[in-house]
């Protein structure tokens, strides 16, 4: 069996309770009710999502039959969901996150309805993993954790670094996340030829890596920090493109950002020199052991969310060679300016000396030094 995890963010599992008007759920098969209607469209599975900790809701359009609808729903995720409950009861809008719309073939889509977790993961999930487009339902910055007053201090430009957009305010962070713009800070002393592509934690404000990046910046190399709001890949692409003159490209992340980096590696042809994961969950979604880059990771002792076990379980997806550097008395949410973080550990070190200790291994990885 192959070690590839599939997914971002959408591993689904546990159907829910069955009723006399939907399919019924027998020991983990989906079997066929003749009491439901085969009305051709209109088809729906609730399913629950056990990253988001909610159940979402499929719809299916177009020249779905029911026994289409029927396998779909048996296994809405190839393989890493148990089956979901299908029936003729429409999506709610209460509580709605957002859409996903997927063209699953010839005549057929399904829209999926997603009611728990950041809608910035969850586009991301739809864009990257499914293939489909995302529609948000609501304020973008809904649940996000916003940058302190020292991460905004790093987007102001001076003789050093030069940082585009300088948004001060939740109105430009807003129109920089729906334009699918990024956060750039170009060096203006000895730029060197490589670049650097940031991925922000899930439902963080990206701006809270303003320091990292300003540092990146200093040290030579041209960084810009990237929402994830829609498909990855297109993002870092369109980053490249502007600054083709760049040679050589890393990329990486903090915590959710983290598994968006090691999706691009794992699905994407695109060469990079080499990548760097700050506290990164769910790095087994992904095998990417046998590709030739550079990998860094970088952990904290007090980690509440990315444990010293899920690091190390996530070793044996990752190249033999990787570089594992742990930061004593550091946590999860001290790699970034956005405060503290529910379920985390308390740090024992400031986030000045966190901070200092991931951009120095990271600025060796890009030196070639590590």
């Amino acid at each position: 069996m192959s070690k590839r995890r599939l997914g971002i963010g959408l591993v689904l599992a546990l159907a829910i309770g069955c009723s006399e008007k939907t399919i019924e759920c027998q020991n983990g098969v989906v079997e066929t009710d003749s009491s439901t209607e085969a009305t051709g469209e209109g088809f729906v599975c609730r399913y629950f999502n056990v990253h988001s900790d909610g159940t979402d809701c499929r719809m299916y359009l177009g020249d779905w039959t029911q026994e289409a609808a029927r396998l779909n729903c048996s296994n809405p995720l190839m393989d890493m969901a148990k089956p979901g409950n299908l029936s003729n009861e429409e999506c709610g809008q209460d509580g709605l996150k957002g859409t996903c719309t997927v063209d699953a073939g010839p005549g057929l889509t399904y829209v999926t309805y997603y009611y728990a977790g950041p809608a910035d993961v969850l586009s991301s999930s739809c864009a990257n993993f499914e293939g489909g487009t995302w529609l948000a339902a609501g304020p973008i910055l809904d649940g996000m954790a916003f940058a302190m007053p020292e991460a905004l201090a790093a987007l102001e430009s001076d003789t050093a670094v030069e940082v585009e957009p300088d948004c001060q305010d939740t109105d430009c962070l807003e129109a920089v996340i729906e334009g699918g713009e990024w956060f750039e800070f170009r060096p203006l002393v000895s730029p060197k030829s490589k670049g650097v592509i940031f991925f922000p934690g899930g439902a963080v404000d990206p701006r809270a890596y303003a320091p990292a990046a300003r540092a990146f910046a200093k040290a030579g190399y041209l960084t810009a920090i990237a929402p994830y709001y829609g498909s990855t890949a297109e993002k870092a692409s369109d980053i490249m493109e502007a600054n083709n003159a760049k040679t050589d490209w890393f990329m990486g992340g903090h915590s959710h950002g983290g598994v968006t980096t090691v999706s691009f590696v794992a699905s994407q042809n695109t060469e990079l020199a080499g990548i760097f994961l700050w506290g990164a969950s769910g790095v087994s979604m992904y095998d990417i052991s046998e590709k030739p880059l550079d990998v860094l990771v970088v952990y904290a002792e007090n980690d509440g969310l990315t444990t010293t076990t899920e690091v190390n379980v996530g070793k044996t997806y990752l190249p033999d060679d990787a570089v594992y550097e742990l930061i004593n008395g550091g946590n999860h949410a001290q790699f970034g300016y956005y405060g503290d973080q529910e379920g985390d550990n308390a740090a024992t070190i400031t986030r000045a000396a966190q901070q200092a200790a991931a951009v120095g291994f990271t600025i060796d990885l890009f030196d070639g030094t590590l």
